[in-house]
């Protein structure tokens, strides 16, 4: 009888041992479910973020090719208008040196 007694008592603690292994491995899973859960969403910002990056690299790129088409328009600009000021000043200069002949031509 006490045999059996002690029997029942280690079966007690053996099926409460179980128990606590079975709400432990329910536990364990469920903490493993919401960690895949946060991963996931974790990994999702994360490639939102990289195709932000991508977008913000492109524009700015692109920011760049337009000044530097501008600073292109800018520098040819400055060369047309360099070259009209050279050529205006030949041509009063041209006008000056046939104002000064006909001057000395009528001093003759």
């Amino acid at each position: 009888e006490q045999e059996e007694a002690r029997l029942k008592e280690e079966e007690f603690k053996l099926n409460r041992a179980r128990e606590e292994i079975a709400l432990l491995k329910a536990e364990a899973h469920k903490e493993t479910e919401r960690i895949k859960e946060e991963a996931q969403k974790e990994e999702m910002m994360l490639n939102q973020t990289k195709a932000e990056v991508e977008r913000l690299r492109k524009e700015a790129l692109q920011e760049q090719d337009r000044l530097n088409q501008t600073k292109q328009e800018i520098s040819r600009l400055q060369q047309k208008e360099i070259a009209r000021v050279i050529k205006q000043q030949e041509e009063t200069g041209l006008k000056q040196v046939e104002a000064e002949k006909e001057e000395f031509k009528l001093k003759q």
